[in-house]
């Protein structure tokens, strides 16, 4: 999707107001930072799965070496997500300009085949992110989700 989205929005561009411009400009800021961050995450998942993976099967656990390192990958992919929460939340209103825009026919219409059918899966995208910040929602403590009085 990422190659694509830079000639979709360019076509979608001509067909909005300035307002939903610097959404659209928003909006790819955020995507390219999930796009970016799910590479360095899978990454990250490889080499824990792979410490983890060896604890399972018996190997003995280097404090110095295995644990530390094992610390240190799961700290840096625990804090990447944290930030992938972050932008979540923050580029929230963007989202639902482009998503409204995106199953916009009338937008949509002026794109070729191809565009369309990459729309279709940053809409589904974007129906993921909206799933993934209502889960947020419940997780993180805040006066919505907590008892006032225990």
């Amino acid at each position: 999707m990422e190659p694509h989205i830079n000639g979709i929005f360019d076509v979608l561009k001509e067909h909005v107001n300035d307002l939903v411009k610097e959404d659209m400009d928003s909006f790819k800021r955020f995507f390219m930072n999930n796009a970016d961050s799910n590479i360095t995450m899978y990454d990250y998942a490889k080499e824990i799965r792979a410490l983890y993976q060896s604890n399972c099967e018996g190997k003995p656990i280097n404090y110095q070496t295995d644990f530390i390192g094992f610390k240190n990958v799961f700290r840096k992919f625990f804090e990447l997500n944290c930030q992938r929460s972050i932008w979540l939340l923050e580029y929230a209103l963007s989202r639902r300009v482009v998503k409204r825009m995106l199953l916009s026919k009338d937008k949509t219409s002026h794109l070729n085949q191809t565009q369309k059918e990459v729309v279709n899966k940053v809409v589904q995208f974007l129906y993921g992110c909206d799933i993934a910040e209502k889960n947020l929602a419940y997780t993180v403590p805040s006066f919505l989700n907590k008892p006032l009085f225990i």
